[in-house]
């Protein structure tokens, strides 16, 4: 009898706790801890313009989901394997960006793409050679004997290092001869100074006209594509992870100026800062349209 008095008690104070945010126009935007700093200070800057609190724990998928589903959150930006659907019952599930990875070399490459198995042959550890040079990768003149250097970024800067482990890799080790860099600079910097240096990055930042991204496929012999916005979220562009704005369908209404702005060019413009991919503007303009219709 006490145990049930105790749990009417907790779910009487959770009701209450829940009732006073939506009253006070607060919205709490919880998730996945691979958005960074960018995205953060693009809503904290929305919420004092708009002079509403939006209080931002990006503590991961895992908590996200728990909160949310207690209604000690309101919205929540999830990561999920490509193809995996994000079902619950009450929720909503839109799109709202991309991680993925881009391999950079130098401008003066003559190569333009690569499969999977080429980049699996350059940087995995089950592949039997251990140095290869840019000739067999079809480059020609001064290229064809040069040394392949594959740099990649730490796993502390961004979820690349661990899809390329994933997606690319036939087993998920890299080389002795792959130089693992701890920051994008680092490896940005050894890509200008190594003419036969191959990297793998979150992004390609801007400003950088002595690089180039080189357009990816999965198969070979197929068609390649480049990371665009587009690209990504058709999955013509096969290297990706998912991320989805969700929230309580019913609390749609309540939530619809926070709702919107995340799926701002503001906040598109932050997440490209952030090394992650948004999605094409005319994906967000028809989501923002849907969402009257959850009125």
């Amino acid at each position: 009898m006490l145990a049930q008095k105790t749990l009417l008690r907790i779910g009487l104070w959770l009701v209450s706790a829940v009732g006073l945010a939506a009253q006070s126009g607060e919205v709490k935007l919880v998730g996945s801890d691979l958005l960074g700093a960018s995205f953060k200070r693009a809503v904290q800057q929305f919420a004092e313009q708009n002079e509403i609190a939006v209080p931002v724990d990006l503590a991961g998928t895992r908590l996200g989901r728990e909160g949310l589903r207690s209604s000690v959150s309101t919205v929540a930006i999830l990561s999920a394997r490509d193809g995996e659907a994000i079902k619950e019952a009450g929720w909503v599930a839109l799109p709202f960006a991309y991680c993925t990875l881009v391999v950079v070399a130098p401008r003066g490459l003559p190569v333009n793409q690569l499969d999977f198995s080429q980049l699996s042959a350059i940087y995995g550890s089950s592949e039997a050679s251990t140095q290869l040079r840019w000739g067999e990768f079809g480059a020609l003149g001064e290229w064809r004997g040069r040394t392949i250097l594959p740099k990649i970024v730490g796993p502390k800067v961004s979820i690349a290092h661990d899809l390329m482990r994933y997606t690319i890799l036939r087993t998920p080790t890299f080389k002795s001869t792959v130089e693992e860099l701890p920051t994008t600079a680092q490896v940005l910097a050894k890509l200008k100074t190594n003419d036969g240096a191959l990297g793998i990055l979150p992004n390609l930042p801007a400003d950088n006209p002595e690089l180039k991204v080189l357009l990816l496929t999965r198969d070979t012999g197929g068609v390649a594509f480049g990371p665009t916005p587009e690209n990504v979220h058709t999955g013509d562009y096969p290297v990706r992870l998912p991320l989805y704005l969700v929230f309580q369908r019913a609390e749609a209404p309540n939530l619809s100026r926070v709702l919107k702005f995340l799926l701002s060019e503001d906040t598109a413009e932050a997440l490209k800062v952030d090394g992650i991919v948004p999605l094409p503007r005319s994906v967000r303009n028809q989501e923002v349209f849907d969402l009257e219709t959850l009125r």
